[in-house]
């Protein structure tokens, strides 16, 4: 739930609005596209919805949810544009550190890490370093530790944006398929018309400003 969330960078005449009093809500279990051109605000958006960028003013909470996404561990998952593994851990220890950092023990965030790399099909690069990877299969890996948790809601920034189409399609594919399996929201900012087509619900941004559309 998003009232009135605004960033602003700077001050004075030299102050950009990155968003300007943003206010909406997505529906449980809902699967939802933010659109817009380059610098619309909708990777800010998606950040602000994680917890991770501080609002010049405004609110965002997941009272469904119990608070601020930031206070959420593991029950909202995130997934980057750009390579988000941690290099000096291999495959198996990026899925499970999510689970290790809420308490879990190593042998049950282990097997449960293994068994999140195989939804996505990777359970064969479990003891890989992340720069022995493709841009695809970092990119399963990093939608495996999202899955990890089995969170509430999944926030993707561009998660296919890096990736040629045929890559793009197929881990799109995967984790449409992966986060209905679990049951969550799926939120993914795109500028690719192709993906926001795959979206049954639409936010467009425009210079920091949202829209709502609903599509069939």
């Amino acid at each position: 739930m998003l009232r009135a969330a605004s960033v602003v960078h700077g001050r004075g005449d030299r102050a950009v609005r990155a968003l300007s009093e943003v206010s909406g809500r997505v529906p449980s279990g809902a699967s939802l596209a933010v659109v817009g051109q380059s610098g619309s605000g909708k990777s800010t958006l998606v950040h602000v919805m994680a917890g991770l960028q501080e609002l010049t003013s405004g609110s965002v909470e997941w009272p469904s949810l119990g608070g601020h996404p930031r206070d959420l561990p593991g029950v909202v998952g995130v997934v980057f544009q750009a390579p988000s593994l941690l290099p000096p851990l291999d495959v198996l220890e990026n899925v499970a550190l999510p689970l290790l950092l809420r308490g879990v023990r190593p042998a049950e965030a282990n097997e449960l890490a293994r068994d999140a790399l195989e939804l996505v099909e990777l359970g064969t690069v479990a003891h890989q370093l992340p720069e022995e990877l493709s841009g695809g299969q970092a990119q399963r890996v990093a939608i495996a530790r999202a899955l990890v948790t089995r969170p509430v809601i999944i926030l993707a920034d561009e998660p296919t944006g890096q990736l040629d189409h045929e890559t793009a399609a197929r881990v799109l594919d995967l984790m449409i398929e992966q986060v209905e399996a679990v049951g969550a929201s799926l939120v993914v900012s795109t500028h690719d018309a192709a993906v926001a087509d795959r979206f049954p619900l639409r936010w467009r941004m425009s210079d920091g400003r949202l829209e709502i559309e609903a599509t069939s």
